[in-house]
């Protein structure tokens, strides 16, 4: 009965952190939108912006230690997740911009 709600309190804040994950993403993409709509920045540096972010976030939830953020790092590995692919592409992409 105890490790039953252990794993239900686990699993609980397992979501409650991919929650905040998902809400980070949300907010960094309003924030790109309105650079667009007040024209303040070019395609390029809100796609440059776009990558540092979502590396930043994959980099922090790789670093840290708690074992909260570890189940979520497995959990990404496990279901490829949108966030790796598009922080591997973007990463990708940089390295080829510094190439030049």
């Amino acid at each position: 009965m105890m490790m039953m709600m252990m794993m239900m309190i686990m699993m609980i804040m397992v979501m409650m952190i991919i929650i905040i994950i998902i809400i980070i993403i949300i907010i960094i993409i309003i924030i790109i939108i309105i650079i667009i709509i007040k024209g303040g920045r070019g395609l390029m540096q809100l796609e440059a912006a776009h990558a540092i972010e979502i590396t930043k976030l994959v980099e922090y939830v790789y670093r840290k230690e708690d074992p909260l953020i570890q189940v979520v790092r497995t959990h990404q590995h496990n279901t490829d997740s949108a966030v790796l692919r598009t922080a591997r592409c973007l990463k990708i992409g940089v390295q080829k911009e510094q190439e030049k």
